[in-house]
Protein backbone atom coordinates (compact mmCIF):
# COMPACT_ATOMS: atom_id res chain seq x y z
CA UNK A 1 0.00 0.00 0.00
CA UNK A 2 1.61 3.14 -0.95
CA UNK A 3 1.59 5.88 1.80
CA UNK A 4 -1.36 7.81 -0.02
CA UNK A 5 -3.62 4.68 0.01
CA UNK A 6 -2.20 4.74 3.78
CA UNK A 7 -3.57 7.90 4.44
CA UNK A 8 -6.18 7.95 3.24
CA UNK A 9 -7.36 4.54 4.81
CA UNK A 10 -6.13 6.42 8.44
CA UNK A 11 -8.20 9.72 7.20
CA UNK A 12 -11.50 7.25 6.45
CA UNK A 13 -10.79 5.72 9.81
CA UNK A 14 -10.75 9.27 11.77
CA UNK A 15 -14.18 10.47 9.33
CA UNK A 16 -15.96 7.94 10.38
CA UNK A 17 -15.47 8.41 14.11
CA UNK A 18 -15.50 12.41 14.00
CA UNK A 19 -18.85 14.57 13.89
CA UNK A 20 -19.85 15.73 10.37
CA UNK A 21 -18.31 19.02 10.14
CA UNK A 22 -14.84 17.12 10.98
CA UNK A 23 -15.87 14.62 7.97
CA UNK A 24 -16.64 16.98 5.69
CA UNK A 25 -12.68 18.55 6.07
CA UNK A 26 -11.16 15.16 5.72
CA UNK A 27 -13.17 14.02 3.03
CA UNK A 28 -11.45 17.53 1.25
CA UNK A 29 -8.10 16.53 2.18
CA UNK A 30 -8.49 12.78 0.77
CA UNK A 31 -10.26 14.30 -2.46
CA UNK A 32 -6.89 16.32 -2.67
CA UNK A 33 -4.73 12.59 -2.04
CA UNK A 34 -7.00 11.16 -4.26
CA UNK A 35 -7.62 13.55 -7.48
CA UNK A 36 -8.55 10.74 -10.00
CA UNK A 37 -11.65 9.76 -7.54
CA UNK A 38 -15.30 10.86 -9.09
CA UNK A 39 -17.58 13.02 -6.54
CA UNK A 40 -20.73 10.69 -6.08
CA UNK A 41 -21.70 12.54 -2.70
CA UNK A 42 -24.94 14.25 -2.86
CA UNK A 43 -28.73 13.52 -4.05
CA UNK A 44 -29.66 10.66 -6.33
CA UNK A 45 -32.48 9.31 -8.13
CA UNK A 46 -32.07 6.02 -9.24
CA UNK A 47 -34.58 3.77 -11.51
CA UNK A 48 -34.76 0.23 -11.91
CA UNK A 49 -37.51 -2.18 -12.61
CA UNK A 50 -39.06 -4.46 -10.50
CA UNK A 51 -41.24 -7.74 -10.97
CA UNK A 52 -45.20 -7.92 -10.12
CA UNK A 53 -47.83 -10.78 -8.73
CA UNK A 54 -49.36 -10.09 -12.17
CA UNK A 55 -46.20 -11.40 -14.33
CA UNK A 56 -45.54 -7.71 -15.40
CA UNK A 57 -42.91 -5.18 -14.62
CA UNK A 58 -43.45 -1.52 -13.03
CA UNK A 59 -40.71 1.04 -13.09
CA UNK A 60 -39.52 2.36 -9.38
CA UNK A 61 -37.50 5.37 -8.63
CA UNK A 62 -35.47 5.56 -5.58
CA UNK A 63 -34.34 8.57 -3.75
CA UNK A 64 -31.02 8.47 -2.28
CA UNK A 65 -28.44 10.57 -0.90
CA UNK A 66 -25.09 9.72 -0.96
CA UNK A 67 -22.25 10.19 1.57
CA UNK A 68 -18.19 9.97 -0.27
CA UNK A 69 -15.03 9.83 1.52
CA UNK A 70 -12.32 8.47 -0.76
CA UNK A 71 -13.48 5.52 -2.29
CA UNK A 72 -15.88 4.69 0.56
CA UNK A 73 -19.39 5.53 -0.63
CA UNK A 74 -22.48 4.84 1.70
CA UNK A 75 -25.93 6.31 2.22
CA UNK A 76 -29.53 5.96 2.85
CA UNK A 77 -32.60 5.61 0.15
CA UNK A 78 -36.57 4.65 0.01
CA UNK A 79 -38.71 3.32 -3.07
CA UNK A 80 -40.29 7.21 -3.78
CA UNK A 81 -43.43 7.66 -1.88
CA UNK A 82 -42.33 5.29 0.66
CA UNK A 83 -40.43 7.19 2.77
CA UNK A 84 -40.37 5.43 5.81
CA UNK A 85 -38.91 2.16 4.73
CA UNK A 86 -35.14 2.99 4.15
CA UNK A 87 -32.58 1.46 2.62
CA UNK A 88 -28.56 1.58 3.30
CA UNK A 89 -26.14 1.68 0.50
CA UNK A 90 -22.65 0.70 0.87
CA UNK A 91 -20.41 0.39 -2.29
CA UNK A 92 -16.86 1.42 -3.56
CA UNK A 93 -15.22 3.41 -6.35
CA UNK A 94 -12.74 1.60 -8.29
CA UNK A 95 -11.82 3.97 -11.31
CA UNK A 96 -14.35 4.52 -12.86
CA UNK A 97 -17.00 1.69 -11.33
CA UNK A 98 -19.03 2.14 -8.66
CA UNK A 99 -20.39 -1.31 -6.97
CA UNK A 100 -21.80 -2.66 -3.37
CA UNK A 101 -24.87 -3.53 -1.61
CA UNK A 102 -27.95 -2.25 -0.36
CA UNK A 103 -30.18 -3.80 2.11
CA UNK A 104 -33.46 -2.69 4.14
CA UNK A 105 -32.33 -0.33 7.33
CA UNK A 106 -34.59 -3.17 9.16
CA UNK A 107 -32.41 -6.10 9.82
CA UNK A 108 -34.91 -8.35 10.04
CA UNK A 109 -36.46 -7.91 6.62
CA UNK A 110 -34.43 -9.52 3.78
CA UNK A 111 -36.36 -8.69 1.05
CA UNK A 112 -34.92 -5.89 -0.89
CA UNK A 113 -31.47 -7.14 -0.24
CA UNK A 114 -28.95 -6.90 -2.95
CA UNK A 115 -26.01 -5.74 -5.02
CA UNK A 116 -24.97 -3.44 -7.95
CA UNK A 117 -22.18 -2.78 -10.52
CA UNK A 118 -22.72 0.85 -11.76
CA UNK A 119 -20.36 2.77 -14.47
CA UNK A 120 -19.42 5.95 -13.86
CA UNK A 121 -20.46 8.71 -16.45
CA UNK A 122 -17.31 11.13 -17.03
CA UNK A 123 -19.19 14.37 -15.42
CA UNK A 124 -20.27 12.09 -12.37
CA UNK A 125 -23.67 13.10 -13.21
CA UNK A 126 -25.00 9.74 -14.03
CA UNK A 127 -24.13 6.03 -13.19
CA UNK A 128 -25.42 2.77 -15.37
CA UNK A 129 -25.40 -0.51 -15.04
CA UNK A 130 -27.34 -3.39 -13.53
CA UNK A 131 -28.75 -4.80 -9.78
CA UNK A 132 -29.77 -7.56 -8.65
CA UNK A 133 -32.07 -8.10 -5.39
CA UNK A 134 -34.06 -11.14 -3.22
CA UNK A 135 -38.03 -9.90 -3.38
CA UNK A 136 -39.54 -11.93 -0.77
CA UNK A 137 -43.29 -11.40 -2.39
CA UNK A 138 -42.60 -13.12 -5.26
CA UNK A 139 -39.98 -15.51 -3.47
CA UNK A 140 -36.93 -15.15 -6.19
CA UNK A 141 -33.88 -13.20 -7.05
CA UNK A 142 -33.94 -10.72 -9.27
CA UNK A 143 -32.27 -8.35 -11.66
CA UNK A 144 -32.74 -5.09 -13.66
CA UNK A 145 -30.93 -2.46 -15.09
CA UNK A 146 -30.09 0.26 -12.65
CA UNK A 147 -29.56 4.13 -13.71
CA UNK A 148 -28.68 6.57 -11.58
CA UNK A 149 -29.11 10.66 -11.68
CA UNK A 150 -28.39 13.65 -10.02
Amino acid sequence: MRLSGIAVFVLEALARAAWPSLRKRIARVVCDLLPDVPDLEGQWVAIFINPTKKQGTKRLSIDANLVQLGRSVSGTGHVRGNAGDLFHFQGTIKRNVFFGTFARRDAQVLAGTGTFVLKVMADSKALHGHCMWYDATLDGVWSSAYDWKR
